[in-house]
């Protein structure tokens, strides 16, 4: 009778090791509030992201801000100017130059294009990758990954956690008050 439980047992072993050792701290999707962010790049936070045309200025503490506004039935959020005037959106261009546009506001209660919906992925200390909804794979990036004054943010294929590129597609977000 004991031995017909050993292959069972070792099974149900198995499995909590399995599911132990693969328990690595999974990245937050979609964990950022409602509300109006600075948006700072990784590599250098002295300079934020612009407004205007999504190029790095020198920071400025009270315009400049990006509001970001989730939408619980689309699992995703719509990036806006400070003045809910325009929303971020992936102009469907794969060149990866200027492919990250503004684009008329969307009222509340109409269904927004998914080339305007962006996910958050939390990889903590206030630091994200902003994901386009349509196509996950693409992602917010610094051109050609310098963060100095004007370089533009666009839209890239994500890389590697492994790639030392991958820095120029993090940003730090601080919530506005």
């Amino acid at each position: 009778m004991k031995k017909r439980y050993i292959p069972f047992l070792f099974i149900i072993m198995l499995g909590f090791l399995v599911g132990w050792s693969t328990s690595t701290k999974a990245a937050e999707v979609n964990s950022l509030k409602s509300g109006y962010y600075t948006i700072y790049p990784k590599n250098n936070s002295s300079l934020q992201v612009g407004t205007r045309d999504f190029s790095l200025i020198n920071p400025d503490p009270d315009l400049q801000k990006f509001e970001f506004f989730y939408l619980p039935d689309q699992q995703a959020y719509l990036i806006n100017d400070q003045f809910a005037e325009e929303n971020a959106f992936w102009n469907g261009d794969y060149d990866f130059s200027e492919n990250l546009q503004w684009a008329e506001f969307i009222p509340i209660g109409k269904t927004p294009d998914p080339n305007r919906l962006w996910t958050t992925e939390s990889l903590g200390n206030g630091k994200y990758i902003i994901h386009n909804k349509k196509d996950s794979s693409l992602v917010w990036s610094l051109t050609n990954y310098y963060a100095t004054l004007n370089t533009r943010v666009n839209l890239e294929k994500i890389h590697t956690s492994s790639d030392p590129l991958r820095d120029g597609q993090i940003f730090i977000l601080t919530m506005n008050k």
